[in-house]
C-alpha cells in the first residue's frame, strides 16, 4: 500500500511539476504581443525617449524615436485579429479610428482619411535575438514574438493626447505654441464622451 501511495505522489508531483514547466515555457501569442504595444501607445508611452525605448524591446529592428514627426491621435475602440501563424511567422491586423495628429509647435490637424477607420497588417516573428535601438544585438532565454514592421511613429489615445498637450501648454513659453495648445484642446474635447 505504501509503494501505490509513493507512486500516486510521485505521478501527482510529475504532472504538476510538467504543467507549470510549460505554463512557463509557453509562449505570448503574436496578438498579445500587438495588443502589449498597441496599450503602451494609446497610454501616452510612445511620446517620450524612455517610453519609445521600452516598446523597442517588442521590434525585431527597432529605431530612434521620430523627433518632429506629428504624434498621431487614436481612438481607443481598436481591435486587434490575428490571421495567421505559420511557424516562427504571424500576422496580426489591427483596425483603428484615426483621430487626427499634433505636431512639434502642438497644432491639431485633421485625419488623412476620411473613411475614419485605418486596418493596418503587422507582421511578427518568433526569435530569441533582436537588435537595441542603439544596433546592437540583444538575445533572450526565450524565444518571443517580435513586431518585423518599422516603429514608424509615435501614436496615442485621446486621453493621454490631452495630457500630453496640457502639460506641454503648462511648460511652454512660446505664447504661439500656448494658443496653439488651447486651440488643439478644444478640437480634442469634441472627441470626447
Amino acid at each position: 500500500m505504501k509503494q501505490v501511495i509513493a507512486t500516486f505522489a510521485f505521478f501527482i508531483v510529475s504532472t504538476v511539476s510538467l504543467s507549470a514547466q510549460s505554463a512557463t515555457t509557453s509562449q505570448e501569442s503574436p496578438k498579445a504581443a500587438i495588443d502589449h504595444f498597441l496599450t503602451m501607445a494609446i497610454d501616452g508611452e510612445l511620446q517620450t525617449p524612455d517610453g519609445w525605448r521600452k516598446a523597442g524591446v517588442l521590434f525585431a529592428h527597432p529605431n530612434s524615436m521620430p523627433y518632429g514627426k506629428p504624434i498621431i491621435i487614436v481612438g481607443d475602440d481598436y481591435s486587434t485579429r490575428q490571421t495567421w501563424v505559420a511557424g516562427t511567422h504571424a500576422e496580426v491586423i489591427v483596425t483603428y479610428r484615426e483621430l487626427g495628429r499634433i505636431d512639434s509647435s502642438l497644432r491639431y490637424s485633421s485625419p488623412d482619411s476620411s473613411s475614419g477607420k485605418i486596418v493596418a497588417a503587422y507582421d511578427l516573428i518568433l526569435t530569441n535575438k533582436g537588435t537595441s535601438v542603439l544596433g546592437s544585438t540583444t538575445q533572450t532565454a526565450r524565444a518571443q514574438w517580435r513586431i518585423e514592421n518599422p516603429q514608424r511613429f509615435a501614436w496615442t489615445g485621446l486621453a493621454s493626447a490631452v495630457r500630453y498637450v496640457t502639460e506641454r501648454r503648462g511648460n511652454a513659453t512660446d505664447p504661439v505654441i500656448k494658443r496653439n495648445a488651447s486651440i488643439t484642446l478644444m478640437k480634442l474635447r469634441k472627441f470626447q464622451p
